[in-house]
């Protein structure tokens, strides 16, 4: 019922039309990914995986924040002024951001180097803010982009952004046998998404550099301080728990350990990426609809989820069964080990499958702090769950721990839903009693 609800909505609404345009380029930009995977794992070792996921781990916490958060404010604007006046105030602090990482980078370039085992550790400290700089630089366009309604190039942007990315590591892993061809394909993708939107949108913003000036920078600093204030701390917070398990695994167990987790969580994610993010547009449209005009949206809840279990039970149990013997075949004996952490894995990732839509449900019932403090929670379980792995020596105990936390999260979470959906169910079946008397 659910997915042919979806294509109902992509049919009759311009909405969905754009949001499939982005899942396509997302679509094809993972099926890149998925199709180098075999090969990439042939030319490059566990520990190189384990830099690239640390380095790619900075960059993602770095780059979220790296605006101030103010690039989302370019979207909600309420006129073209103001919007262009905010877009470049952001890029202002994405500049600084950067030049602020370079500066942290070479003060801690020896404990980069001794950490992830890099030879040249003078790559990383010129690597990282340029990323940072270039990613950052892109987002912000994109969400100029996205108010002009130019999905299409944004979607471009991803493709070719994967494109370069696995093609520039594979080329340099056959040439070199460098341990940090992952992380310059990664900035080549970085430069390349960056590249495609600025020539698309350089001369209309040089054009309209004339309406930027120093009052109206100021203005828009202090009238959508919000964003700073409130969205930028979330992120963060969403965004370093996310990563957390990569940054502490790298310190307690080594990069090699960190290179088979982030594999693992990569294949076993793609479910979620491609699947999960899709029906999430037309879950939330249509929740928010019910909630509308029935005020109860249980059967809508337990379709969804009973629809993402029946799509997700296969590959859990392929995976819990035959894990290592998967990983061995399709990417190289050596990564058997990753196999093995995608059968403590895929249950997690199950679950995430199956409630990720749902999620925005708080939104719809005005609950948002209840997702903050989530996150807040598992910004330190996930971390203390690895931290007792380390303590005790065993890296599989700090894995198991982990997914046990994260499962039960995922259920008190989707208890909460359920909850406030029958809160508020009630209160206004009794509001509608107290109408009609």
């Amino acid at each position: 019922m659910l997915l042919s609800t979806l294509r109902e909505k992509i049919a009759a609404s311009d909405f969905i039309k754009n949001a499939a345009k982005l899942m396509a380029g997302t679509v094809i930009a993972q099926v890149i990914t998925v199709m180098a995977s075999p090969l990439l794992t042939r030319l490059y070792t566990p520990a190189d995986f384990g830099t690239f996921s640390f380095y790619s781990s900075i960059v993602a916490v770095i780059t979220i924040v790296a605006s101030g958060r103010y690039d989302m404010a370019v979207v909600v604007a309420k006129n073209f002024k103001s919007a262009i006046n905010i877009l470049f105030l952001a890029a202002a602090f994405i500049l600084l951001t950067s030049i602020l990482t370079f500066g942290a980078a070479f003060a801690f370039r020896q404990e980069l180097n001794t950490l992830l085992h890099v030879n040249n550790g003078w790559a990383l400290v010129w690597l990282l803010p340029l990323t940072v700089l270039f990613l950052g630089i892109y987002q912000l366009i994109a969400y100029w982009a996205n108010r002009q309604k130019d999905f299409s190039i944004i979607a471009a942007s991803k493709v070719l952004q994967n494109i370069l990315n696995v093609s520039f590591a594979i080329g340099y892993g056959f040439l070199f046998k460098s341990q940090l061809g992952l992380v310059l394909g990664f900035f080549i993708g970085s430069l390349a998404a960056f590249s495609t939107l600025l020539i698309k949108y350089f001369n209309p913003l040089l054009f309209f550099r004339k309406e930027v000036s120093r009052v109206r920078l100021k203005y828009v600093m202090s009238y959508h301080r919000q964003f700073p204030a409130y969205s930028m701390p979330s992120s963060f917070l969403d965004t370093f728990s996310n990563q957390a398990p990569i940054f502490f695994i790298t310190i307690f167990f080594g990069n090699v350990l960190a290179g088979y987790y982030g594999f693992a969580i990569r294949i076993i994610s793609i479910p979620v990426t491609l699947i999960g993010a899709s029906i999430a547009q037309v879950f939330f449209q249509k929740l928010s609809e019910e909630f509308r005009n029935k005020g109860n949206c249980t059967k809508l809840i337990y379709q969804t989820w009973g629809s993402l279990a029946l799509i997700g039970l296969l590959p859990c149990v392929l995976l819990i069964l035959l894990g290592p013997q998967l990983f061995s075949f399709i990417f190289g004996e050596e990564w058997g080990q990753a196999g093995r952490m995608a059968q403590y894995l895929a249950l997690m990732q199950f679950f995430v499958l199956v409630s990720s839509p749902t999620s925005t449900a708080m939104i719809v019932f005005g609950a948002q702090q209840v997702s903050f403090f989530f996150g807040l929670a598992s910004a330190v379980y996930r971390p203390l769950a690895l931290y007792i792995g380390y303590l005790l020596g065993d890296f599989n105990t700090g894995l198991i721990i982990l997914v046990i936390c994260e499962i039960l999260q995922i259920i008190s979470y989707n208890l909460l839903i359920l909850h406030y959906n029958k809160k508020l169910s009630s209160a206004t079946v009794k509001s509608n009693l107290h109408q009609a008397h």
